[in-house]
């Protein structure tokens, strides 16, 4: 269940960077060294976004204050969270509260940069394949956003562009279990945040991952890194995929009364192939939970 949530987890941060230099997709560069870009935020959550850039677009604080109607029920998000190449910074501005931990990220460009160019090449692919397998396509130069070539990426219903080659959003859109999004830019100026925009507001308090957090982390990276570089592990997604298919295609044409013991001895050798097509499919997916 972990293996393949992390896998999940890296594909999610690996699928927007496939056009993106195989040699290393953490190395980007935006073609703007500062910017603040706002958004207008609709759908089952709405409000602003405000996205402050520097250095390239290598450390980025987004800060939100949206509110959620689901039914008779609402709920706000007052928040900012901080990412640079080392650290995330997650920032409740309603409870004063920060949690700083290790961005993940650090760990898998750190064990990806080990890699042979051909299993760079196979962590790649299997990257993309696990994207087919949740209907993730991505396409480069889609659309042009405020002047800026987008590169276009869906996965899991929900589909963003973003700055070409760069992990920078311009407009997410789609929905996920009910969830629907939509944020659009409302401007970006090309001009150095604010001096607070990195800050922890004072009075705030601070927690920091233990030391046994981040070594999960990176034992994380390293197991997912193996697992995508194996070439085995597409031909595992592809055969799970082709099984749990298969599965449902037999559930779909199976009549609804039983007929004898030996139909129900073929049933159990489908029904085994579609077990182990789901411990990859269906755990992967729940693994994303807590990761949208």
């Amino acid at each position: 269940m972990h293996r393949v949530a992390a896998t999940f987890f890296l594909f999610l941060l690996l699928f927007p960077r496939l056009g993106y230099s195989a040699e290393d997709p953490w190395n980007y560069k935006a073609p703007f060294q500062n910017a603040v870009i706002s958004y207008d935020v609709s759908g089952s959550a709405t409000g602003t976004e405000t996205l402050y850039l520097r250095k390239s677009g290598r450390e980025m604080a987004m800060e939100t204050h949206t509110e959620t109607k689901i039914l008779f029920m609402s709920s706000e998000d007052n928040k900012v969270v901080i990412t640079t190449p080392e650290k995330i910074i997650l920032i409740d501005l309603d409870k004063k509260t920060a949690n700083r931990r290790v961005n993940p990220t650090k760990y898998m460009h750190e064990q990806y940069t080990k890699l042979s160019s051909a299993e760079k090449d196979e962590v790649m692919k299997n990257a993309t394949k696990m994207g087919t397998m949740v209907g993730g396509t991505f396409t480069e130069n889609a659309k042009k956003i405020e002047g800026y070539d987008c590169d276009k990426s869906t996965v899991l219903g929900i589909t963003s562009y973003n700055i070409h080659k760069t992990p920078i959003t311009l407009e997410t859109t789609g929905g996920i279990a009910g969830f629907s999004v939509e944020k659009r830019v409302a401007s970006i100026k090309l001009e150095a945040p604010h001096s607070k925009a990195f800050d922890i507001p004072e009075g705030f308090a601070v927690t920091d991952a233990t030391k046994e957090e981040e070594q999960q982390a990176k034992e994380m990276a390293l197991a997912t890194l193996n697992w995508l570089k194996d070439p085995e592990s597409g031909e595992q997604m592809e055969q799970a995929k082709k099984d749990y298919e298969e599965g449902m295609q037999e559930q779909e044409d199976q009549p609804g009364s039983e007929e004898g013991s030996e139909e129900g001895e073929n049933n159990s050798g489908q029904d085994e192939k579609m077990k182990k097509a789901k411990e990859l499919l269906g755990k992967g997916l729940e693994g994303l939970k807590d990761l949208w």
